[in-house]
């Protein structure tokens, strides 16, 4: 079980575009859940399954916090957790906390 995430959706999805296409990534209804505790919750109710994230921004987050979130996660899984990590594409999404320059270039 794939689930993306995002801190945020800038309002004006213009910059939204999935490299490639000319379909907007993200919709505006698009639910923006926690991933790590949603996947918790999955996890619970499930036995088999893996539970992972696609693509998890660790660059807009404290390193601390989300490597605690995925351990919690792995441990209430058995072990069924991938962190899915990256950049992200979607510019929309931001620098890091603190980064004064533009997210980086997804090519």
């Amino acid at each position: 079980m794939w689930l993306p995430e995002h801190l945020v959706f800038a309002t004006d999805l213009s910059t939204a575009r999935y490299p490639g296409t000319e379909e907007p990534g993200i919709r505006p209804s698009t639910p923006l859940f926690d991933a790590p505790a949603y996947l918790c919750a999955l996890a619970a109710v499930t036995e088999r399954v893996r539970l992972g994230t696609a693509v998890y921004l660790f660059g807009l987050r404290h390193p601390f916090v989300a490597a605690r979130a995925f351990a919690t996660l792995d441990q209430i899984s058995g072990g069924r957790a991938i962190a899915g990590v990256g950049a992200g594409w979607y510019e929309g999404s931001g620098s890091p906390p603190g980064s004064t320059s533009p997210p980086a270039d997804p090519a």
